[in-house]
């Protein structure tokens, strides 16, 4: 019987690691509230979209960078595959929901990570990502 429960609790430990995208470990809010998704909304008052461009400079040197998503009420998941393509390529969804900053700012720093992620990884990353991060339908009609 004991070894029934341990079995189980086996399955449960792994199935939670895989199908709800914890293949990272989570950011600390200190940690989170020091990247620039979270410091862009503000962008706007400081300096425009060459602050997000600079946030996004920022988050890849500390290996960090984010794409970012404007989802709405309802945002979505694709769970496990979200996790499973953030440790492949070593970003981080972020997902605003309805109250983004402004498209421009957002379109400026993910850009930025998008060059990023074709000086690493070629043209492989654009195959894998969720179709709905911002920007991306224009990035790849530009640069095929």
């Amino acid at each position: 019987m004991k070894t029934r429960s341990a079995a189980w609790a086996g399955f449960f430990t792994l199935l939670s690691t895989t199908a709800f995208g914890q293949l990272q470990p989570p950011l600390t809010d200190a940690e989170l509230s020091a990247t620039g998704p979270a410091r862009l909304l503000f962008a706007a008052l400081v300096a425009g979209c060459g602050m997000a461009d600079s946030l996004a400079k920022a988050d890849i040197a500390r290996q960090q960078p984010f794409l970012l998503l404007a989802g709405g009420i309802a945002p979505v998941a694709y769970m496990p595959a979200d996790a499973v393509v953030e440790q492949k390529y070593q970003f981080r969804y972020y997902e605003y929901g309805c109250s983004p900053p402004d498209e421009t700012r957002v379109l400026a720093y993910n850009q930025r990570v998008f060059a990023y992620l074709t000086a690493t990884y070629s043209k492989r990353w654009l195959k894998a990502v969720r179709p709905d991060v911002v920007g991306l339908r224009d990035w790849r009609r530009t640069h095929r």
